[in-house]
């Protein structure tokens, strides 16, 4: 037992000597060496647990061209290199149903917006009837939301024996992405085709805030033991795709990898290690 305490804690001094960088292989610019970090986008930073040796690269509120290969490259001899390709997956809302909506007076106004490519639910989604927010105008109505699946989240909003006075533009507006609207027509009796439709309803809500890229993505990379001459591993990762996730580590070298690979954001967090001959996700 003693031998093995004295040849981890080798190991562990030899690891504390090595730096870590992530470089984004776009344009080839080095982001960070060790916790210094080389670049003028303050949304960058290092981070290291000393703990468990992850070296962490946060990348705060991105951006459609943060997409693209990272490189994690650990300095030892030879050099190892692991690489990530970030995907930023924008949600998007839409209300169900024919637009314009054509009601008869005391019907039920039902409507159904549904978040699509939301790796979480919004935190909330704000009603407007116009201008006015009617999220807590509950004295004839109701407003409901749930989670669908995996990335897709669903708001209803009801409002019985509708009047002429219920007319106007309803907007639904997520928290993390831009409000999409629908123009409702209460008739009393009026044929839809005599009704002027206005060709300038707005189908943004100016009251809603744009969370599109309220973002917040951290790539890890822990590094175990430095492994023999000529070892090279290779790693590809896809953060979140248009109908899926994958989590895959991809092992192209004779023997079993030392090095691990972990993926930590708001939506989820795991940790893949390469193993021989083969894929694996753990």
């Amino acid at each position: 037992m003693v031998v093995k305490d004295k040849s981890k804690e080798k190991v562990m001094n030899m690891l504390e000597c090595l730096e870590v960088s992530w470089i984004r292989r776009r344009d080839f610019h080095v982001l960070t060496v060790g916790m210094d970090t080389y670049t003028t986008d303050d949304r960058f930073e290092s981070v290291h647990m000393e703990k468990n040796n992850d070296w962490t690269l946060k990348i705060k509120f991105a951006q459609l061209w943060d997409e693209g290969m990272y490189e994690c490259q650990v300095s030892s001899d030879p050099k190892i290199s692991l690489f990530v390709n970030l995907s930023i997956v924008v949600a998007k809302a839409s209300i169900l149903g024919p637009h314009p909506l054509f009601l008869k007076t005391g019907s039920s106004i039902n409507l159904t917006c549904v978040i699509t490519e939301s790796p979480e639910p919004p935190v909330f989604v704000f009603w407007y009837h116009d201008d006015r927010m009617i999220n807590y105008d509950s004295s004839r109505g109701d407003i409901t939301m749930y989670k669908n699946s995996e990335d897709s989240t669903t708001s209803r909003l009801y409002i019985k024996d509708a009047t002429a006075e219920d007319s106007g533009n309803y907007t639904c507006c997520p928290s993390n992405t831009q409000a999409t609207s629908i123009p409702v027509y209460v008739l009393n009796g009026e044929r839809p085709a005599a009704i002027q439709h206005d060709a300038n309803i707005s189908t943004s809500c100016s009251s809603c805030p744009n969370l599109s890229f309220l973002l917040f993505l951290v790539l890890t990379a822990m590094v175990s033991r430095p492994s023999s001459p000529g070892w090279e591993d290779y790693l590809q990762r896809t953060l979140r795709s248009k109908h899926h996730s994958k989590r895959l580590a991809r092992n192209i070298q004779r023997r079993p990898s030392t090095v691990r690979c972990s993926l930590l954001d708001r939506y989820s967090s795991g940790v893949w290690q390469s193993m021989d001959n083969g894929q694996r996700t753990l």
